[in-house]
C-alpha cells in the first residue's frame, strides 16, 4: 500500500475546517512507512492530528480532534473486538466506544471525518444560539 502524500495534503488543505496544515511528519524505510499530519482546524482552537502507519501494506490510522485534551478519535487499533466493525472504532466525546464508519480506505474515512467534524461543530454553533 502506498499513500500519494502530496495529493492528500492538498485534499486536507481543501477542507473548509482547516485553517492551516501545522506539522507534518513522513518517515519511511524498507519496513514500514509512518506519516503524521497535524491540522489547525478553523473551530475554536482545535487541531486534527492524522496518523497513518504502514507495514506489509496494512494501514493501521488514527484520527484525533482535540484542543488542550483529546476530545475524539476514530482508529483501528485492534483492542475492541466486541465492536461490531472492528477493529475500526469510534472514541467519542462522552469517553465511549461504539463502532466507526471507517474502512483503513484513507480518501473515503477523510472525508467520513471531516464531514463528522464539520457537522459536530455546526450542531455546537446552534446549540449555542438557542
Amino acid at each position: 500500500m502506498k499513500i500519494d502524500i502530496e495529493k492528500l495534503l492538498v485534499y486536507i488543505a481543501d477542507q473548509k475546517s482547516v485553517a492551516a496544515i501545522s506539522d507534518k511528519f513522513i518517515d519511511i524505510n524498507n519496513e514500514r512507512a509512518l506519516y503524521k499530519i497535524s491540522c489547525r482546524l478553523t473551530h475554536e482552537n482545535m487541531n486534527l492530528q492524522i496518523k497513518w502507519l504502514i507495514v506489509f501494506d496494512e494501514l493501521n490510522y488514527a484520527y484525533q480532534l482535540y484542543s488542550d485534551t483529546a476530545l475524539m478519535r476514530w482508529d483501528n487499533a485492534p483492542h475492541h473486538p466486541s465492536i461490531v466493525s472492528f477493529p475500526h472504532h469510534f472514541h467519542t466525546i462522552e469517553n465511549t466506544i461504539t463502532e466507526s464508519e471507517l474502512k483503513g480506505i484513507v480518501f473515503d474515512d477523510l472525508e467520513i471525518v471531516f464531514n463528522y467534524i464539520d457537522n459536530y461543530f455546526q450542531n455546537k454553533n446552534m446549540q449555542n444560539l438557542l
